[in-house]
């Protein structure tokens, strides 16, 4: 499961949307430029800003992807970390393999979809890797693993 960022001015973004080679940053915060959303039947929102910007304007665009080992394999997420996933000890990891399904004892969901929920104790590490989208390419992919001994203070991060 992949998620988008965005930075823009040294701060980070993470409700990014991109189309068409714009970017609009939408933020709970009124900040300088930035309007108040609109929503599709007309409601002007008080809580919700948004810009849109050309890609010269930003520093940069990225998507992140976080995976977990489990049992020496990484395996991508089901459903995002969330704090409430953190809070009830539950990570749901996915394949379209049915043959690692058969391995790890996933549980099929439709065709070429299998997920395995674990809790904590199972997760051997995580990793977190950003990679730019193509028109920013030459920042490069960043990852850093979390180790199994550091995977609880990483999740208590979770927001």
């Amino acid at each position: 499961m992949k998620e988008r960022y965005c930075i823009y001015k040294g701060k980070l973004f993470d409700n990014v949307e991109v189309r068409n080679r714009k970017v609009e940053l939408v933020s709970p915060i009124n900040l300088e430029g930035f309007i108040n959303y609109v929503d599709v039947i007309g409601r002007i929102h008080s809580d919700l800003f948004i810009r849109e910007l050309e890609f010269a304007d930003v520093d940069l665009i990225y998507d992140e992807e976080i995976t977990i080992s489990y049992k020496g394999m990484d395996f991508e997420l089901f459903v995002p970390i969330t704090p409430i996933s953190v809070e009830d000890n539950k990570f749901v990891l996915f394949t379209e393999s049915e043959k690692i399904a058969k391995k790890y004892l996933f549980e099929k969901k439709e065709q070429f979809v299998f997920s395995k929920e674990i809790g904590r104790e199972q997760i051997d590490s995580i990793k977190i890797s950003q990679k730019p989208i193509k028109e920013f390419a030459e920042h490069g992919v960043k990852e850093r693993i979390i180790p199994h001994e550091e995977v609880d203070e990483w999740l208590r991060s979770i927001k």
